[in-house]
C-alpha cells in the first residue's frame, strides 16, 4: 500500500492533496505537538471558499494558545502557496483552490495515460462473464440491465489496470 501511495505521489509530480498540504502546515506550525487527523471538508457555502478546516480550534489549547485564531494564523503562515487559506471567525480555515493549482492538476491528469486512476490491478487478471443481447430474441429491459452492468464492471476493472477476460455470451 505504501509503494502504491509513493507511485501515485510521484505520478502527481509536485501536486499535493489538500489534506497533505494542511498536514504539512500543521506539522510545521506545531512541531512536537501530537496532532489529530487533519481534515478538510467541502465548504458549506461558496463564500467560505472551496474547503474548510476546523482543526486549529481543536489544537490551539494543546499547542499552548489561548486564542484559537492565533493558532490558525500560525498555521496559515506555515502553509505553502499551493492553495489559498484565510482565517474566519474564531479560527476556522477557509481554503480556496487557486487557478494555477487547478491548471497544474488538469495538466497532470491530461499527461497521465490513466487519468490519475491508481493501477491497483496491475499484473492481475479478472474474468467476467456477462450476457449480451441475443440477436435471435426480442430485447427487453432485463437484457439491457445485465449487459450494461457487465460492461460497466469490465470497464472499471480495465481502468484500474486489470487484465480483463470478458466472456460476453449470447
Amino acid at each position: 500500500a505504501n509503494d502504491e501511495r509513493r507511485r501515485l505521489k510521484c505520478r502527481r509530480e509536485n501536486a499535493m492533496t489538500i489534506t497533505e498540504w494542511l498536514q504539512e502546515g500543521f506539522e510545521k506550525a506545531f512541531p512536537g505537538v501530537e496532532l489529530p487527523e487533519i481534515k478538510a471538508v467541502p465548504a458549506t457555502d461558496p463564500k467560505f471558499g472551496d474547503y474548510q478546516c476546523n482543526d486549529a480550534l481543536k489544537i490551539a489549547k494543546k499547542a499552548g494558545f489561548r486564542n484559537p485564531r492565533e493558532a490558525a494564523q500560525k498555521v496559515v503562515e506555515c502553509l505553502s502557496s499551493e492553495y489559498k487559506a484565510e482565517i474566519a471567525g474564531p479560527g476556522f480555515l477557509n481554503i480556496t483552490i487557486t487557478p494555477e493549482w487547478l491548471g497544474s492538476a488538469l495538466d497532470s491528469l491530461d499527461s497521465d495515460s490513466n487519468c490519475g486512476i491508481e493501477q491497483l490491478g496491475a499484473g492481475k487478471k479478472v474474468v467476467i462473464d456477462y450476457s449480451s443481447p441475443n440477436a435471435a430474441k426480442q430485447m427487453h429491459i432485463g437484457h439491457i440491465r445485465s449487459t450494461v452492468i457487465g460492461n460497466a464492471i469490465d470497464r472499471i476493472y480495465r481502468a484500474l489496470g486489470y487484465s480483463v477476460i470478458a466472456d460476453n455470451h449470447l
